[in-house]
């Protein structure tokens, strides 16, 4: 075989000759070590067919040790090749012969190793250097265990938060452009201009924990499964990962619905855009149509609401109401039937919650403006906090879109509260000349300031040609 390098190998019927005895271990001479040289002559003399159970047979209590030959090898073929003629020549190895004569030519080398008289070598080929070992061969390598895979680049932490302030949090609507279907957006350029501004104040402040999505993700008609390719095309491609680093609290807006396949069913599970997992940030963070998260660590609750039964509200109190959207759903019947009743659950969860939550603030939103609600007056009582059992009133904050504008003075006012149109995402149209987004900031002692950051219209917006 071709040998490269020391390679440890284990001879059985070798014939190769051994080193003396007295080469063993610094020269042992015990009755164990005589045998074992005998035993590797015996191997390399006594071929198979010649052994019978007296000449050649070797002491059972050395016969079958294990045995490694390290052979150190400066070429390949070559050197196996000059071994096995050196031998033949050497010892005569003609299966002819008898045994009891091949044993002969050994007598004097058992004799000397008995003696304790050193002896060179029968045989030393060029470039071979060959000793026996008597330890057992070395049990295999055992395999390295598999790298993990590369750590996935670490992102730079946000510079420390702003003295004094103890939290922020961002605030956006009806962004999801489309390339066939939009309004007079012509490009995903207003949409990518407010999520690159998104993103500077995400670094400048620090200390963002959530962003309030306040719906229409998805224009034309929302998606088709969790699975949908617009979570990429729409969202994750254009929102860089610090901005998803972080949970989307959302709400299905009237264009999220129209495809959206819990429609047509009673089962909020089925919606494909509702997680409950907060640590899913592959996702918005939506437990349910209407739901709500206590953040005690701000004194704040966020509540959000799906109200799109009040989509046509802007027609005024004596057009019947309905969700006009579910002439898309392929179910309109249904459709129109879920819409109603769960906007009627989100008039009564806002009102539970200001009623019994103990926190100081509450940020509500859902996709409509106040105005879409002027005419519900329990609703507008509750967003005013003027009807509650709690010992102090809340700090309502409310957040709508619909409209596409960013601006606190085209909806209905909830004084002493705030509310804020939060539409001009860039995803749809200008109906103002303010577009961009909202942020909040939580001050140490949990009070709650907003201000917009509005983008140049004429980057949004630019004029028909």
């Amino acid at each position: 075989s071709w040998l490269r390098g020391s390679v440890p190998v284990r001879v059985v019927g070798a014939s190769v000759c051994p080193a003396p005895a007295q080469q063993m271990e610094g020269g042992r001479k015990d009755t164990c070590a005589l045998l074992e040289a005998e035993q590797y002559e015996f191997e390399a003399l006594c071929p198979a067919h010649a052994r019978d159970e007296t000449a050649c047979s070797a002491p059972p209590r050395c016969a079958r040790r294990s045995r490694q030959l390290t052979v150190v090898v400066s070429t390949g073929v070559l050197v196996a090749i000059a071994v096995t003629c050196a031998f033949s020549r050497r010892f005569s190895l003609d299966p002819g012969s008898s045994h009891r004569d091949m044993l002969k030519q050994v007598a004097p080398r058992r004799e000397a190793a008995a003696a304790g008289v050193a002896t060179p070598p029968e045989m030393s080929p060029p470039l071979i250097v060959a000793t026996i070992l008597r330890q057992p061969a070395p049990a295999p390598p055992e395999p390295l265990p598999k790298a993990p895979p590369p750590p996935a680049p670490a992102m730079s932490a946000p510079p420390p938060p702003k003295k004094g302030r103890k939290a922020s949090f961002l605030v956006i609507g009806d962004w999801g452009w489309d390339k066939v279907t939009h309004g007079n957006v012509p490009s995903q350029a207003c949409q990518r201009l407010i999520a690159q501004r998104m993103l500077d104040k995400w670094w400048e402040l620090g200390d963002v924990k959530f962003i309030i999505n306040v719906g229409d993700s998805f224009y034309p008609s929302g998606l088709s499964g969790k699975d949908d390719p617009q979570w990429d095309e729409k969202w994750r491609n254009v929102y860089e990962p610090p901005l998803r680093s972080i949970p989307w609290y959302s709400v299905y807006g009237n264009h999220d619905l129209q495809h959206d396949p819990c429609m047509c069913s009673g089962n909020t599970k089925q919606c494909a855009q509702v997680n409950d997992n907060i640590t899913n940030l592959d996702r918005f963070y939506m437990p349910d149509v209407n739901w709500h998260k206590d953040h005690p660590e701000f004194d704040l609750e966020v509540i959000g609401l799906d109200l799109n039964h009040f989509v046509g509200a802007w027609k005024g109190k004596y057009v019947p109401l309905k969700c006009d959207d579910c002439r898309y759903s392929g179910c309109e019947a249904t459709c129109l039937n879920i819409a109603r009743e769960r906007s009627f659950r989100g008039l009564g969860l806002l009102n539970e919650r200001v009623r019994y939550s103990w926190r100081k603030n509450l940020i509500v939103f859902s996709h409509y403006p106040t105005d879409y609600l002027k005419e519900l007056a329990g609703t507008m009582d509750d967003l005013r906090s003027t009807c509650n059992n709690t010992d102090f009133p809340h700090n309502i904050f409310y957040f709508g879109g619909h409209r596409h504008s960013t601006d606190n003075t085209t909806g209905t006012p909830i004084w002493p509260n705030e509310q804020w149109l939060v539409g001009g995402g860039g995803g749809w149209s200008c109906d103002g000349p303010q577009q961009g987004f909202m942020v909040g900031e939580i001050s140490m002692d949990n009070t709650v300031t907003l201000h917009p950051v509005i983008i140049d219209k004429e980057q949004c917006c630019p004029p028909p040609r």
